[in-house]
């Protein structure tokens, strides 16, 4: 059975990243802040399926680095 990520609760909101870009000097849409949401919590599951679930064939042993 392969193992299913499911991110259920967000734990920052489109309004803080609004407020954190408007730090920044830039400026961000409710809809862009939500794509920019979309695209990190995408990238954090990414990197957990391939480096840290078992059965996914992409850990490499110490011999294969040298």
């Amino acid at each position: 059975m392969k193992a299913k990520i499911s991110i259920a609760k967000r734990s920052i909101n489109s309004k803080q990243v609004i407020e954190r870009f408007n730090k920044e000097g830039i400026e961000l849409s409710e809809s862009d802040a939500e794509e920019y949401l979309d695209l990190l919590y995408f990238l954090a599951e990414q990197v957990v399926k391939q480096n840290f679930l078992p059965g996914n064939g992409s850990h490499k042993s110490e011999s294969d680095t040298l």
